[in-house]
C-alpha cells in the first residue's frame, strides 16, 4: 500500500468516499506504523488553511476543541 500517495489522493479530494473509507479501514487492519502517521499529518499540513493571525493574539490563544475521542 502506498499509503503518502494515498492520503494525498484522500486530501486532495480525488478519493471517493468509498475510496477513502476503504482505504482507512485497510490501513487500520494493517496496524498504522509511525510512517503512515507521518505520511497523514504532512499532507493535512500541506491542505489545512492557515488563518492570520497577530502574535499577541496567537500567544494568548488556547484550543479548546478537542478530537472528540476521549
Amino acid at each position: 500500500m502506498r499509503v503518502k500517495s494515498e492520503f494525498e489522493r484522500l486530501f486532495s479530494g480525488d478519493m471517493s468516499q468509498e475510496e477513502g473509507k476503504a482505504f482507512l479501514i485497510e490501513l487500520y487492519k494493517k496496524g498504522e506504523t509511525v510512517e503512515d502517521i507521518t505520511s497523514a499529518v504532512e499532507t493535512m499540513r500541506k491542505y489545512s488553511v492557515k488563518l492570520p493571525m497577530p502574535k499577541e493574539l496567537r500567544d494568548r490563544a488556547i484550543d479548546i476543541v478537542g478530537t472528540g475521542g476521549d
